[in-house]
């Protein structure tokens, strides 16, 4: 509580660091994994994880386009994602995201 809040201009949540240090973590635990004869069928599911999370959030953003959201329609948009936003009621609105959530 005695930090100042994020600027949200200057200071990013995630950054290229941040990525490296997840790509090394698992190429370090896929390595411990390898050597020990209890995690043989997991040793590459960190690694494997990071290749998912993009195609993931992709896959999430071309349901969207195919819906007439494109990527900056998606993003950032905080209180102007209400009834009417695009022309798309709230509930279709609701409902795209929850498809999407699920692809």
């Amino acid at each position: 509580m005695d930090r100042r809040p994020r600027n949200a201009r200057t200071e990013r949540l995630t950054d290229w660091r941040f990525f490296i240090q997840i790509y090394l973590v698992s190429l370090v635990e896929c390595h411990r994994r390898n050597r020990h004869p209890t995690y043989p069928v997991y040793r590459n599911a960190k690694f494997i994880g990071l290749m998912m999370w993009p195609c993931a959030m992709s896959m999430w953003f071309l349901y969207m386009s195919e819906q007439g959201l494109r990527f900056h329609d998606v993003i950032l948009v905080y209180d102007k994602w209400a009834d009417g936003y695009k022309g798309f009621s709230i509930d279709q609105l609701n409902n795209f995201v929850a498809v999407g959530q699920c692809i």
